[in-house]
């Protein structure tokens, strides 16, 4: 209903009138629409884009509803509250003047219509609305590209405070669980496929994995980096893949900017599982250099209490055999206490020698104790895996 120069609604109940108008319209290269009444304009207009309705010429004297409610009426409709308004009529004291006014009128022409007047009025009042229009989509489009900008802030925003908080998960679950935090805040349902050589451990957020999801996401690592196919997006790391199960497909820029998320968060999950696999490497190796260590202090203690239980003996039977021996050799009572005497400093000697050997056996214990200890707290530091697919929970499958 539109065209270059513009549509331009002519209500009146005199059908000589309307013509007249109309021909001096259209002879410009306006196109017009017509309605005998106030009643019948609203009626049109509902029915019609009222977009392609550039300004409204009405008389005010019309049956049924009259040029002042019709305009009142008009300035209150959402659609329509800024298309031009322009009374024809033949009254034209200031009273009707203010009344037009306030009923929301843009302008007025007298009866009988002038048609230079009638044009120039016209022409103003469309090429003002033409601008207004222009300004109002430059303005619409303004707000959109904000709108886009602080979305994207705010998504970006969302990025970088994953990036801290993968840093401070303590456990494979816990990365798990507040990357879900941050997918769930798109209403995205979620699968975490953590990779250890050809072994996968499985976390969903909605705490079940289908054995369907498995053999597809084990398949789908083969793929690319991001692997689509309908609603679903697999996202492929060395060491995890991410299913993503409801992308949103229907808005382009939603799509697109879920899509970039999601590469920025899985880059951020490859450097902390990163981290907690070279962790856990370390842990092992220490783990493995304190058993060994501890192993062989455990074979020292062995070794060196049976010498303090075999030097005891020795000392002892040593004792037992001189006592024997001179009791034969008929010896001098004065010779024998020598010889007594410097047995029992030998074996006081040897007595505190082995307290010594006390000593360091109590310091081999303690050592045990530390290096048992170091095991306890690699194991309860590594980060937890739980090898199991969580299908037997008894939750509710989630259809994939």
């Amino acid at each position: 209903m539109s065209n270059q120069t513009g549509t331009v609604f002519v209500v009146d109940d005199e059908p000589m009138i309307v013509g007249l108008i109309t021909a001096i319209l259209q002879d410009a290269g306006y196109q017009t629409v017509s309605a005998g009444n106030g009643k019948e304009a609203l009626e049109l207009l509902n029915s019609s884009d009222v977009a392609d309705i550039n300004a409204i010429i009405s008389d005010i004297k019309m049956p049924e509803m009259d040029g002042y409610q019709f305009c009142q009426i008009l300035r209150e409709h959402e659609t329509c509250k800024a298309i031009p308004f322009i009374f024809a009529t033949g009254l034209t004291t200031l009273n009707e003047k203010i009344r037009g006014y306030n009923a929301g009128a843009d302008d007025y022409i007298p009866k009988p219509v002038d048609p230079v007047e009638l044009i120039h009025k016209v022409k103003r009042l469309v090429e003002k609305k033409q601008s207004n229009d222009a300004l109002n989509r430059q303005l619409q489009e303004s707000q959109n590209v904000a709108m886009q900008a602080l979305t994207y802030t705010s998504d970006l925003g969302r990025v970088v405070n994953f990036y801290e908080e993968a840093l401070l998960a303590k456990s494979i679950d816990d990365l798990a669980q507040r990357l879900f935090s941050v997918t769930s805040s798109y209403e995205l349902h979620c699968v975490l496929a953590i990779a250890e050589g050809e072994q996968l451990t499985l976390i969903s957020d909605q705490g079940y994995v289908s054995p369907l999801e498995r053999g597809v996401i084990e398949l789908a690592r083969e793929q690319e980096r991001f692997y689509h196919f309908g609603k679903r997006t697999i996202v492929n790391y060395p060491n995890h893949s991410l299913l993503v199960k409801n992308m949103p497909v229907d808005d382009e820029n939603k799509y697109g900017m879920v899509n970039d998320m999601l590469g920025a968060l899985c880059n951020a999950i490859y450097a902390k599982l990163t981290i907690f696999m070279n962790e856990q490497r370390e842990a092992q190796k220490k783990e493995g250099i304190l058993s060994v260590v501890r192993q062989a202090v455990d074979n020292i203690d062995d070794i060196f209490t049976t010498l303090q239980n075999t030097n005891a003996t020795i000392i002892e039977d040593m004792c037992e055999k001189m006592d024997v021996e001179m009791m034969g050799m008929g010896l001098l009572e004065d010779t024998e206490n020598r010889i007594e005497g410097i047995t029992q400093e030998c074996l006081d000697r040897s007595t505190e020698n082995f307290s010594h050997g006390l000593k360091l056996n109590a310091i081999f214990n303690n050592l045990r104790e530390e290096i048992d200890q170091c095991l306890s707290s690699n194991s309860e530091n590594s980060p937890v895996v739980d090898m199991e697919i969580e299908s037997e929970n008894g939750a509710e499958p989630a259809l994939f």
